[in-house]
C-alpha cells in the first residue's frame, strides 16, 4: 500500500478498464506496489457479486448451489469475499508457475495483481449466472481470455503460445464446471422432490414408521442422484 492509502474512487474506473479495455489496463497496470490494493479490489468486486447472487437467489434465479447460499444472506456476504481472496492467492500461485514456465520474469506479486484485478468481471458474471450452463461457460471463457491478455501484456508471452496453453486449461475447467453444475442442479431437484414426498402425512406416522420413512427417503435420494450423474 502506498503512503496515500487506498483510493477507493479509482476502483470503478479500474473495473471498467478490465472489462472494456483489458489490454490497455494490463499493459499500464503497476507491476508492484504491494498486495493491499489488489486485495481490497478483489474483496469489493466479490461483495458486489455476492449481493447480486443474493438478489437472484431470492427470486429463484442464479447458479445452482449459489442460490442456496443466497438464502443465508449475510453468510454469503461474509464468506464469498473470503473464498475469492483465498482463491486469488491460490490461483495466482498456479498462474505464476505457468507464466514462469512459459518464460515470464515477473514475480509472484505481479501474478497476484493480474489475478486479483480479473475479479472485476465478477458482478457481471454473477448476473449472467442466472442463465443455466451458458452463464458458467461465459464466465470461464472470459476469465481465460483475460489470462491470455495478461500473459501477453504483462508477462511478455507470445499470443499464440498463451492462447494454446490457457485455451486448453480453460476448456478442461469448462468441462469440469459444467459437469459440476449439472450434478448440483439435478441433486437439488431430486432433493426437493423427495423432500416433498417425505413430508406428506408425516404427522400421522408412528416413530417406527417415521424411522423407516427416513431410511427410504435417504436411499431413494441416493439412488436418484446416482442415476442423474452424467457418464
Amino acid at each position: 500500500m502506498n503512503d496515500k492509502g487506498i483510493d477507493f474512487s479509482k476502483m470503478p474506473d479500474q473495473a471498467i478498464g478490465v472489462i472494456t479495455t483489458p489490454a490497455t489496463f494490463f499493459r499500464t497496470m503497476p507491476r508492484d506496489g504491494g498486495f493491499i490494493d489488489p486485495m481490497v479490489f478483489a474483496i469489493a468486486m466479490s461483495l458486489a457479486a455476492a449481493l447480486i447472487q443474493i438478489v437472484l437467489g431470492l427470486i429463484g434465479l442464479g447458479q445452482a448451489g449459489m442460490t442456496t447460499m443466497a438464502a443465508t444472506g449475510f453468510f454469503a456476504i461474509i464468506m464469498v469475499p473470503i473464498f475469492v481472496l483465498v482463491g486469488s492467492f491460490i490461483g495466482a500461485a498456479i498462474a505464476y508457475v505457468i507464466w514462469r514456465f512459459l518464460g515470464s520474469d515477473q514475480n509472484y506479486e505481479t501474478a497476484f495483481r493480474c489475478v486479483a484485478y480479473m475479479t472485476a468481471i465478477m458482478p457481471l458474471t454473477a448476473l449472467i449466472s442466472a442463465i443455466p450452463y451458458l452463464g458458467t461457460l461465459i464466465h470461464v471463457a472470459w476469465v481465460f481470455w483475460l489470462m491470455i491478455i495478461a500473459s501477453t501484456e504483462v508477462h511478455g508471452i507470445r499470443y499464440k503460445t498463451a492462447q494454446l496453453v490457457f485455451g486448453i486449461i480453460g476448456a478442461i475447467i469448462a468441462i469440469i464446471s459444467i459437469s459440476n453444475e449439472y450434478a448440483t442442479r439435478h441433486f437439488r431437484e431430486n432433493f426437493e422432490q423427495f423432500s416433498k414426498q417425505f413430508g406428506q402425512d408425516m404427522e400421522n406416522k408412528s416413530p417406527e414408521e417415521l424411522g423407516q420413512a427416513v431410511g427410504e427417503f435417504l436411499k431413494g435420494l441416493e439412488n436418484a442422484n446416482q442415476k442423474e450423474q452424467p457418464e
